[in-house]
């Protein structure tokens, strides 16, 4: 969100957002990031050693998240990506299940821009 608050600045102060426009990003950007710290600290993130304060300051996040109960999961998830899982064959393929990794999107969540 901080990155998203200096892009706009940037596009404002290089003439490619009016000042309405900056206003209006602006905005919105700043209501996400005041939902994303209320949720962070919900979830004892705000920096009292809470579990999404952990995930994003330890040397190895992946450890961090495999110890996060569900719930924080998916809170992480909505806030940092899209997934949308796509129709997949419905067979089974030779050698594996029947889930297929290419049936599954993954794209940054680009809310509020």
């Amino acid at each position: 969100m901080e990155a998203r608050l200096r892009e706009n600045q940037e596009d404002c102060d290089n003439g490619l957002k009016t000042r309405a426009q900056y206003f209006d990003s602006n905005e919105r950007n700043l209501g996400r990031l005041r939902e994303v710290e209320a949720r962070i600290a919900e979830a004892g993130g705000d920096g009292t050693g809470g579990p999404f304060s952990e995930l994003v300051r330890r040397s190895d996040p992946a450890a961090v998240w495999d110890r996060l109960d569900l719930g924080v999961r998916r809170m992480v998830l909505r806030e940092i990506a899209v997934v949308t899982v796509l129709p997949g064959p419905r067979v089974r393929r030779p050698g594996s299940g029947y889930s297929d990794p290419t049936s599954v999107l993954v794209e940054p969540n680009r809310a509020g821009q």
